[in-house]
């Protein structure tokens, strides 16, 4: 029998670990146009995977912000009592728990004109969760 050399096993030993750890991304909202009118922020994060562990980064201009609301006020644009409010042309929104966020622009007929976005954040699978938590 031939033995296979040590680096062999220890290449497999380490790319196993790879396939199974999951690292957190920094997604930047809107990617190269930011957060603003001229981005499609719904079909980006409709086509992006978010994952517990994951970053929003919103970069915008002073005449934007940025409003974390409910279901409902996301549906009807209502800015009127968000969950939390960002005016500072960069922020940063970590994604801690699974589950739906919603977010829009604030600024009068903004969100109406299609600057809001829904984020449906999963879970880190079980095998990630173990080497995220347990490196």
């Amino acid at each position: 029998m031939v033995p296979i050399p040590r680096f062999l096993i220890l290449l497999f030993f380490f790319l196993s670990l790879s396939s199974t750890y999951v690292a957190a991304t920094n997604h930047v909202v809107g990617q190269v146009s930011g957060w603003d009118l001229d981005s499609d922020v719904a079909e980006w994060a409709a086509s992006t995977t978010f994952r517990v562990g994951d970053t929003l980064v919103f970069k915008y201009s002073p005449e934007y912000d940025v409003q974390e609301v409910g279901q409902l006020a996301f549906t009807t644009c209502d800015t009127t009592n968000p969950i939390k409010e960002y005016n500072d042309g960069f922020t940063t929104i970590m994604l801690t728990e699974p589950g739906t966020r919603y977010f829009i622009c604030g600024q009068l007929g903004h969100c109406d004109s299609g600057m809001k976005m829904e984020v449906d954040v999963l879970s880190l699978p079980p095998q990630a969760n173990r080497y995220k938590n347990n490196p």
